[in-house]
C-alpha cells in the first residue's frame, strides 16, 4: 500500500468557522445534525454519449465539539468530530451502468484546535486535522490525509471583527491553497453580516427573540478515494482513483430557537454550480460532469452554548 500524508500549515475553512464561533460572543456549536436534499437534475458527462442522465442527491452531516479550557479564558483546546454521508441516486440505470456512478460516499474528520488569546483584541488559532474520505468499500492509507492550519482574528469592537490567513481546502472539489478572509459585522440592532472568503456569505435579521431570518450562499465540496475494484475499458481498475464534488447553493433561511441553546433552521433555494469529476489512480481525468442547476432544501438541528 502506498502511504502518503499531507501535512500543511494552513487552515481548513469549513471547520475553522466552527472555531470562530466558539471564541466569539455568538457561542459554540456543540452538536448539530443536518439533512440536505437536491432533487433530480440532468447531468452532462463529458466524454460520454449525449443521453439524458438525471441524479438526485442527499447529504447527512453530524458534528460534535468538545471544548477544554487550559488557562482560564486565554487558552483553549477544541476537539471536534464530523461525519458526512453523501448519497446519489440515478434514474437512467441503463446509461448510468456505462459509467462509474458514485452512490454512497463518506467522510470522517477529527480536528484538534488550539486557541490562544494574544491580547484583549487579538487571538491565534492552530488546527490539526486527520480525515478520511472514502466509499468505504476498501480503506487504505490513501484515503487518509493529515492537515494543519493557523489563523489570526481581531475584534475591533462588539459589532465588528475580522480574520485573515490562508487555507488548504477541498470545498471546490479540488484540494487547493487559498487565501482566507473573514468579516463579522453587526451594522445595526438585529442585523448580522458574515463573510468567509471564499466559502460562505450570510445576512441575518432578528425578527423577534426566537426567530432569525436571512440569506445564505455557501460552497461545499468533497474529495473522495475509490476503494471499489471497477474495471475500465483499457483493462485497468478504478480502485485508488478519486471523485471530486462541489456545489454552490444560495437562498433564504430561517432559524427558530426551540429552547435555550437549541435551534432549528430551514434553508431552501437554488444551486448555481454543481460539478463532479472522476480521476483514475494515475490522476488522469476520466470525465468532467456539469449538473443542471436545481432547487435544494436543508434542515439543521443544533445545540449551542454561550449565546
Amino acid at each position: 500500500m502506498k502511504t502518503k500524508f499531507q501535512v500543511l500549515f494552513l487552515v481548513l475553512i469549513l471547520n475553522l468557522t466552527v472555531l470562530y464561533n466558539s471564541v466569539s460572543a455568538e457561542g459554540l456549536e456543540l452538536v448539530s445534525f443536518s439533512y440536505e436534499f437536491v432533487p433530480e437534475a440532468e447531468i452532462d458527462l463529458t466524454g460520454v454519449e449525449a443521453e439524458e442522465l438525471k441524479v438526485a442527491q442527499q447529504t447527512f452531516t453530524a458534528k460534535m465539539a468538545i471544548p477544554v479550557s487550559l488557562s482560564g479564558r486565554n487558552t483553549m483546546l477544541l476537539h471536534f468530530l464530523t461525519f458526512r454521508w453523501l448519497h446519489q441516486s440515478y434514474d437512467q440505470v441503463a446509461l448510468a451502468g456505462q459509467v462509474y456512478r458514485p452512490e454512497y460516499l463518506y467522510s470522517i474528520k477529527y480536528g484538534l484546535v488550539f486557541v490562544q488569546r494574544l491580547s484583549p483584541r487579538w487571538q491565534f488559532a492552530f488546527l490539526l486535522q486527520p480525515s478520511m474520505h472514502s466509499d468505504l468499500t476498501e480503506i487504505t492509507t490513501q484515503h487518509i490525509s493529515l492537515r494543519a492550519g493557523f489563523v489570526f482574528e481581531k475584534s475591533v469592537s462588539d459589532k465588528f471583527s475580522y480574520g485573515f490567513g490562508a487555507g488548504y481546502s477541498d470545498d471546490f472539489g479540488d484540494e487547493k491553497i487559498l487565501p482566507v478572509a473573514r468579516l463579522n459585522w453587526k451594522p445595526a440592532s438585529g442585523w448580522r453580516f458574515k463573510f468567509d472568503i471564499p466559502q460562505k456569505l450570510e445576512l441575518w435579521y432578528l425578527v423577534n427573540s426566537k426567530i432569525w431570518a436571512g440569506i445564505e450562499a455557501k460552497v461545499t465540496g468533497a474529495h473522495f478515494r475509490i476503494g471499489e475494484d471497477i474495471s475500465l475499458e483499457d483493462g485497468s481498475s478504478l480502485r485508488g482513483g478519486r471523485v471530486k464534488y462541489s456545489i454552490l447553493n444560495a437562498g433564504p433561511s430561517i432559524r427558530f430557537n426551540i429552547y435555550k441553546g437549541l435551534d432549528l433552521s430551514i434553508s431552501a433555494g437554488r444551486s448555481f454550480y454543481r460539478r463532479l469529476e472522476l480521476f483514475d489512480m494515475n490522476d488522469n481525468q476520466l470525465f468532467d460532469s456539469q449538473y443542471e442547476n436545481s432547487l435544494f432544501m436543508k434542515v439543521k438541528l443544533e445545540y449551542n452554548v454561550g449565546n
